[in-house]
Formats: structure tokens, C-alpha cells, sequence
């Protein structure tokens, strides 16, 4: 396929749901499917389908693969991975990984990958006990119909902590990756190879786990109103400005920046914020066992966080607010946190899951939030 053909049309596809697994690290909740296409350019190819829902109906677009469906079969690995637009790097648990929770979940094959090159070794440490370590590869990473040439990710020989799918596909900058040379993310990479028709990808999620991603452009059929982008302030994350938060009684206006972060599952905020805020909620309190802020889970519904951004105000509904409970109690861990931040915030899934949000690389690195029709 050339990169013109493939640039024709956006590709949406669905995210799945799965398991959490540490809500202060990661975001599990969402992941995506993508698929490693480890041909070479130069062999046949034949189109075969991925589905995609839209207004009702089940549309396809073609995936690359090898015209003997038998050898098909072996010439590419298939794996969910979390999207992450806080992470600069895609990392994959490789075969090498021997732990429990790597040889629980579908691992790499570098020894099939007959055209990857591997490198060096590079490790990413996310916090909270998760460290990932293994070798630099660079390989054809394919999501739907979309094959990225000359990909950089990490095949994970060590994972210290349990981790969603079978890895994460990082969105944010290269300019942070650990990796030495900087390279890439897939939506830089996609970007720089014209395999898509506008540099942007939109995200949908949904309570529960699932949503979609679309690359390329942005869902107008499920946007209400107006989307409002607003220029990210950092080369290194997706990061914009925002003006204050309204909560309770409090009006709280720090300078401060908020990373729009896909895998990060509540929104971190400093301690010394968390503590004027949750002081207005009776009943709240921190977990015992986890160190976690928690409120009651019958929550009064007027405890609403409204995020002051740009010219809108984005309200998040107090059920947010009591995100997961605990056993068979009434105290619920909250959607919003304190952590070891200073002025710099971050808004992750508890908060995204409201709206439509679109992360776009040109004509300025800008984040758009667009209110939605199925919320």
C-alpha cells in the first residue's frame, strides 16, 4: 500500500475493556488493539479486514498481510496495548520476561520478527514500583490499516509491576523517550509519513472501559458544540494551561498546568489542593490499605469539579468523585487525588471520559475538548 491510498480517510478503531490494576499509575482501563506487521515491503499483499461501528453500521478497512493466508498466520504478532498520551515511548513484554505477571498476558517474539533491527537496551521507570527495561527495536508497527515504517519501541525483558495488556502505546513526544536517539512515537511517525490525512487523533472513552481512537481526524458525529483547542505549553507533554477549578464552596486559581494524560486513570492534583478540596466532603477520608483518598459512594450529586479552561467550563459530575469502592463498604477511592506535584497537574481518565479530546500536532501542538452527544 502506498501512503497516499492510505491517507484517503481517518481509521477509528474501538478500544477494549480490561481489568485495573494500580489506578495511581496507570490507566488499564483502556487499551488498544494493534498489530505488529513484520513483512517487508517488497512481498505481496492482499487486503483483509478490521471492523469499525459507525452510526449503526460495521464498515472495514484492509489490513496489509501476506497473500498465503497459511504463512499469514506467522508473519505478524497481535497485541493489546494501553494508550498512553503521557508516555514517550511504546514498550511490548517480550518472551524474555519469565515473571508471573509477564507469562500471564500474550508476549513478543523477537525471534520471529525477521525483519526488526534490535539495539541497545533502554528502561522507563513509571512510578510506583513499575520498571520496564529490555532491548530498543525498531520494526513495521501497525495499527488497523495503518503499517508505520522504521517504528521504535522496547521489547520488555523485565517488568516490576503489573502492567496492562500486553504493554502500553505511547502517544506523547519523543523528544522525552529514554531511548537515546529521541525517536518518534506511531502518531509523530505516522505524521512524518503522510499515512494520515489531518495530524491529529481523537479519543472517546467510555464509563467502564472501551471508547475508540481515531487517527486522523476526530469524531464530528459524536461532538457537541464547538471543539476548543488550546496551545500545549511544553515540548515534552501534552500540556495545556487552565485558569482554576471550582469545587464545592472553593474556588481554587493556582498557575498551574495540567498534562492530558490517557494513562493516568484519576486526576493528580498537589496534597496541599487535595486537602482544601476534600475538606468540603463529609464523610471523606484516606484508605487504610491503599494511602488512597476516599469519599462515601452515595455521594451528594452537587459535589460537581468544574476545570476553568481556556473560555469553557468543564464540569465533572460528582459520581466521578466515587470512582471505585472498597469491598462491601460505602467509601469509594475517588477519581481525584493528591500526589507529590507541584504546579503541574494531571487530568487523566476520570475527567477525559466526559468529553471528546483531540491531540494535534499541526498547524500548532494544541489539545482540543469538545463536549459530547452521548454524555
Amino acid at each position: 500500500p502506498t501512503p497516499t491510498a492510505q491517507r484517503s480517510f481517518p481509521l477509528l478503531i474501538p478500544l477494549l475493556p480490561s481489568l485495573s490494576y494500580d489506578i495511581m499509575r496507570s490507566s488499564p482501563t483502556y487499551i488498544i488493539l494493534l498489530l505488529f506487521i513484520v513483512l517487508r515491503w517488497d512481498t505481496g499483499y492482499k487486503p483483509i479486514t478490521y471492523p469499525r461501528k459507525s452510526e449503526g453500521l460495521v464498515e472495514t478497512y484492509p489490513i496489509a498481510t501476506n497473500d498465503n493466508d497459511n504463512s499469514a498466520r506467522t508473519m505478524y504478532q497481535e497485541f493489546p496495548l494501553q494508550i498512553d498520551t503521557g508516555s514517550s515511548t511504546s514498550w511490548v513484554v517480550s518472551s524474555q520476561c519469565n515473571r508471573d505477571i509477564c507469562t500471564a498476558v500474550k508476549r513478543l517474539d523477537t525471534s520471529s520478527l525477521p525483519t526488526a533491527e534490535v539495539g541497545k537496551s533502554a528502561s522507563i521507570e513509571f512510578g510506583r514500583g513499575l520498571t520496564v527495561s529490555g532491548r530498543v527495536v525498531r520494526d513495521v508497527f501497525s495499527a488497523g490499516f495503518l503499517a508505520v515504517k522504521n517504528q521504535t519501541f522496547i521489547a520488555a525483558d523485565d517488568v516490576t509491576a503489573p502492567f496492562p495488556g500486553s504493554g502500553i502505546l505511547g502517544l506523547g513526544f519523543g523528544a522525552k523517550s529514554p531511548v537515546p536517539d529521541k525517536p518518534n512515537t506511531i502518531f509523530e511517525n505516522m505524521v512524518e509519513q503522510n499515512l494520515i490525512a489531518e495530524p491529529v487523533f481523537g479519543v472517546r472513552l467510555v464509563s467502564h472501559g472501551g471508547g475508540e481512537i481515531m487517527f486522523g481526524g476526530i469524531d464530528l458525529s459524536i461532538i457537541k458544540g464547538a471543539i476548543q483547542y488550546l496551545p500545549v505549553t511544553s515540548l515534552l507533554e501534552w500540556e495545556i494551561p487552565v485558569k482554576g477549578i471550582k469545587f464545592a464552596n472553593k474556588i481554587i486559581t493556582p498557575p498551574t498546568r495540567f498534562i492530558v494524560d490517557t494513562g493516568t486513570t484519576v486526576n493528580i492534583i498537589p496534597e496541599k489542593y487535595a486537602e482544601i478540596l476534600f475538606a468540603e466532603i463529609p464523610g471523606s477520608g484516606i484508605d487504610n490499605e491503599t494511602g488512597l483518598r476516599t469519599v462515601p459512594c452515595d455521594i451528594d450529586e452537587t459535589f460537581t469539579t468544574s476545570f476553568i479552561i481556556g473560555n469553557e467550563e468543564y464540569i465533572m459530575p460528582a459520581k466521578d468523585l466515587a470512582f471505585q469502592r472498597i469491598n462491601n463498604t460505602n467509601n469509594c477511592i475517588t477519581g481525584t487525588q493528591g500526589g507529590e506535584l507541584d504546579d503541574q497537574w494531571l487530568l487523566g481518565d476520570t475527567f477525559i471520559k466526559n468529553f471528546y479530546v483531540a491531540f494535534r500536532l499541526k498547524p500548532e501542538r494544541s489539545v482540543g475538548i469538545a463536549r459530547r452527544v452521548d454524555v
